[in-house]
């Protein structure tokens, strides 16, 4: 589910539509709608949850819920409790899910 969907969702649960969401967040009336095809500014994202009353999490929650990565891709940067996975810890994780090594932990 998109940002724009998650939203529209939330206020309708408030019983409110997208455009007065919109003007109590103090940004466009139609800044929301965009929404659907451009990203919103984090600023527009936590005045709109705060009027909701929601954490802007609530908003983005399923955007990358399906987004795979390949642990081989050295231009993505992952993260494991906050801190950078170091290119040591990489190649150690990447050691442990190779065939051969699964082989002799049977």
């Amino acid at each position: 589910m998109d940002i724009y969907s998650q939203v529209k969702a939330i206020a309708k649960r408030h019983g409110r539509t997208v455009k007065e969401v919109a003007k109590d967040a103090g940004i466009g009336e139609n800044s929301i709608y965009r929404w659907r095809t451009h990203r919103p500014s984090v600023t527009s994202l936590q005045k709109v949850a705060s009027v909701l009353h929601v954490a802007v999490e609530d908003l983005t929650r399923d955007i990358n819920a399906h987004r795979t990565v390949d642990l081989n891709d050295d231009k993505v940067h992952f993260t494991f409790n906050g801190r950078p996975v170091t290119a040591i810890e990489m190649k150690y994780i990447r050691r442990l899910l190779t065939p051969e090594f699964k082989s002799k932990q049977r």
